[in-house]
């Protein structure tokens, strides 16, 4: 019984620090890299330097779906081609009578 009363105890402290945690931007000197680079706050842009930033976005956005997008295709030509192409070579590796055809007299 005293390891539910334990946990009891724990959500309840748990709860009481909640009230005390700062949110992301209200820190001071909050600064974080991460995949992107660094974390900026786009809050405190002006209207142009946004709408510059959603432009830049979407053209990057468009440019690494595009070359998704033909990597996929080069690939799946690719496979294609392989798989068509199978048949053939495995009925050169393993078909006996081809090389009786190609060097006669033997």
């Amino acid at each position: 019984m005293s390891g539910i009363q334990g946990m009891i105890t724990t959500l309840k402290n748990n709860k009481k620090l909640l009230s005390k945690r700062k949110k992301m931007f209200e820190r001071d000197g909050f600064y974080q890299t991460g995949r992107y680079g660094k974390l900026e706050d786009h809050k405190k842009m002006r209207t142009f330097e946004f709408a510059q930033f959603q432009k830049d976005l979407f053209k990057k956005k468009k440019k690494e779906t595009r070359n998704r997008r033909v990597k996929f295709l080069i690939t799946l030509i690719l496979t294609i081609l392989v798989l068509w192409s199978l048949p053939y070579i495995l009925d050169l590796i393993f078909y006996t009578e081809y090389f009786d055809m190609v060097v006669p007299g033997q």
